[in-house]
């Protein structure tokens, strides 16, 4: 399986979900089957919309620092 963004040591999947390839209900739920497995393999998945990225990376990027200092991780 490919993520946009994996820290293995955190055990942290980061994904950027964009209308594209997330918009519709077959695709969402293949997400949530991708989300399921990450945890079954012990990953936490952090998922971020388009317009989170677009609109406010700080606060993107706040979120995934604080989710690696949570893990023990010095980022």
């Amino acid at each position: 399986m490919r993520v946009d963004m994996l820290h293995r040591k955190a055990r942290l999947a980061v994904e950027f979900d964009g209308a594209r390839f997330h918009g519709d209900d077959s695709q969402r739920r293949r997400d949530l089957e991708r989300d399921a497995l990450l945890a079954g393999a012990g990953f936490t998945t952090m998922r971020f919309t388009w317009e989170d990225i677009a609109q406010r990376p700080q606060w993107c990027v706040t979120r995934v620092l604080e989710a690696l200092r949570a893990r023990g991780v010095t980022p």
